[in-house]
């Protein structure tokens, strides 16, 4: 009797084990006959987008590229001496003044006997100015003009913004101290770090009260970038009327740093 019962218990462990084969054998064939069939709706998917042209979507993630936008016409120059490319808008209408021809000029500077950079790289040396103003070709006036200039020299420190702040700040009191005479006064004031074109940059203005031109502000910005000390004037002024003013902003604010 006992060996009848071990007869039918290694009867059915047999029996488990073709049961378990056959599901394992199932399941593989299952897997595999879902990979081959995405494998084929992938190819004919691909097939049908170069046949047709169309393409279509799939669960692939997409990168979004951000680019600066500008108003039509506009353009970007680079300026040949500084790492710094100005936004400039067309020769036409509106932003042409039609009596008296003036618009919004991009001028390359040659290189300048640099003097108020000098204090703020710490060093003499040669310095060059790329500028946009807003005045008619073959202009001789002095007069103050709505502008964006930037004048730049070599600088291999990097320093940071309260750093920075520091270095303009000295600067600026020693630039006071040789340009105060009898015959002109000038005021520092407003050095503020600030944020402005993804940059930590320092932000201060100068007033300057002379006996017989009468009184000048401007408005300045010093940042390091690319090896280059580099001072931006915000020549806003209202001369021109509003409109002339917020597209001298918006030059101001478009600048970018290559």
């Amino acid at each position: 009797m006992e060996d009848e019962v071990q007869i039918i218990d290694k009867k059915n462990t047999g029996s488990g084990v073709r049961i378990i084969y056959v599901i394992g054998v199932a399941v593989s064939a299952l897997l595999v006959g879902v990979l081959l069939g995405y494998g084929l709706y992938y190819y004919m998917s691909l097939r049908n987008q170069q046949q047709d042209g169309t393409v279509y979507p799939t669960s692939t993630p997409t990168i979004s590229v951000v680019t600066e936008t500008l108003p039509t016409g506009w353009t970007y120059i680079k300026s040949n001496s500084c790492p710094i490319s100005f936004a400039i808008p067309p020769k036409e209408s509106p932003y042409v003044v039609v009596n008296s021809g003036k618009y919004w000029k991009f001028i390359n500077d040659p290189s300048l006997s640099a003097d108020f950079i000098t204090y703020f790289a710490g060093k003499k040396g040669m310095s060059y100015r790329t500028s946009a103003y807003f005045l008619e070709d073959d202009s001789a006036t002095d007069a103050p003009v709505p502008l964006v200039a930037v004048e730049c020299m070599e600088y291999t420190a990097k320093p940071t913004k309260d750093e920075l702040k520091a270095i303009v700040t000295k600067a600026l009191a020693d630039y006071k101290a040789k340009e105060t005479t009898a015959d002109s006064a000038v005021t520092i004031s407003n050095i503020v770090i600030a944020s402005r074109w993804g940059k930590d940059v320092i932000d201060f203005s100068i007033t300057y009260k002379y006996v017989e031109m009468g009184t000048f502000i401007t408005n300045q910005t010093a940042v390091v970038h690319n090896s280059k000390m580099i001072i931006i004037t915000d020549g806003k002024t209202d001369i021109d009327g509003a409109f002339v003013s917020q597209i001298q902003q918006e030059i101001f604010q478009k600048l970018k740093f290559d």
